[in-house]
């Protein structure tokens, strides 16, 4: 059952997902976002950025995209 998160709810998983992705790729630039409601489940519903920190690899490109240096 879909639900409100509180403002604590949402910054520990925002907290937890930017430790967890931040670890996981060292040389990004890691954003998360965390829904005020979540799934149908009780889950909280989140996603990820995850840019180089080129410049040109940040502004208009898919992220899915490799780039020289980039490790996704």
């Amino acid at each position: 059952m879909k639900r409100h998160l509180t403002d604590e709810e949402k910054a520990r998983v925002r907290d937890s997902l930017t430790a967890i992705e931040g670890a996981r790729y060292p040389d990004h630039i890691v954003s998360v976002m965390v829904n005020n409601e979540t799934d149908d489940n009780g889950d909280p519903v989140w996603s990820v950025v995850k840019s180089c920190d080129d410049r040109e690899a940040v502004y208009g490109h898919s992220p899915l995209i490799k780039w020289p240096g980039c490790s996704w």
